[in-house]
């Protein structure tokens, strides 16, 4: 992010505005849900979990029902 900020709402604004930090909350949001670092094969979900986030405009409603319905969370979620 590029500029000055002059208070904490704005960077808050800047933030939730930027698409890094959406992959960044997606990616680490990820992680939380697979209880485990990411790995080189998690990189096709965490790209999803990223474009899911930012179409979504940063709702994390959405992010929580994609980590849900989303088949390589629930992959290993059972241990498989």
């Amino acid at each position: 992010m590029k500029g000055t900020l002059h208070a904490g709402l704005e960077l808050s604004q800047k933030l939730a505005a930027s698409a890094q930090a959406q992959t960044c909350v997606a990616q680490s949001w990820l992680t939380r849900v697979l209880s485990r670092p990411l790995a080189d094969e998690d990189a096709c979900t965490a790209v999803q979990f990223g474009a899911t986030f930012q179409k979504s405009g940063g709702d994390m409603r959405a992010l929580v029902l994609d980590a849900a319905s989303s088949p390589a969370t629930l992959y290993d979620r059972m241990g498989n």
